[in-house]
């Protein structure tokens, strides 16, 4: 996803893109988008030094982890960077020490006679670090039976679930035991 925001003669403007998955170079078995992202940009520039903030957008195809079913969930993430021409002579050495901006947007650094400021990773990443972790198609799915493996938001198995864990069956006193002997 590549801007030509150093050839712009307009100080701070907003623009909208869309952009697939080929775009994003995201694979489909890493990730599987429903529909084009997209990408709301606020920039400011000030002569070779230009801060963007990125507002993603992206609808993603999940698999639930609690009834291993496919469903879609929108995303949003966001991300701030500041994108720096290298004049001649300067050199990455001269800014080691800075890969991130005093309020946390990443640096992107672009050589002298470069018009275009490459984001297409930054955007890849901001959507697949905006994914959950354990996706839930909802809060109230009750996933799949433990003996069976019926998919439980269908309706109920017919099989026979011990609500009791046999492991624990030494502690089942432990708490009877207790409030007892406070009652006493």
């Amino acid at each position: 996803m590549k801007l030509e925001l150093f050839d712009s003669h307009k100080q701070s403007d907003f623009i909208e893109i869309e952009s697939n998955v080929r775009e994003l170079d995201i694979e489909e078995k890493e990730l599987s988008l429903d529909d084009p992202v997209i990408v709301k940009i606020k920039f400011h520039r000030n002569g070779d030094v230009i801060r963007l903030h990125c507002d993603v957008c992206a609808r993603v195809i999940l698999m639930c982890v609690r009834c291993i079913e496919e469903f879609r969930q929108d995303i949003e993430g966001d991300l701030s960077l500041v994108a720096r021409r290298i004049r001649k002579g300067e050199s990455l050495h001269d800014y080691s020490d800075y890969d991130s901006d005093k309020d946390g947007s990443r640096l992107i650094f672009v050589e002298s006679d470069t018009n275009v400021i490459d984001i297409g990773d930054f955007v890849r990443d901001t959507i697949l670090l905006s994914i959950p972790m354990k996706p839930v198609c909802s809060d109230t799915c009750r996933g799949l039976c433990s003996v069976c493996g019926k998919n439980l938001n269908y309706g109920e198995c017919g099989c026979k679930r011990e609500r009791f864990d046999h492991r624990f069956e030494e502690l089942s006193g432990l708490f009877e035991e207790k409030i007892i002997s406070e009652k006493k």
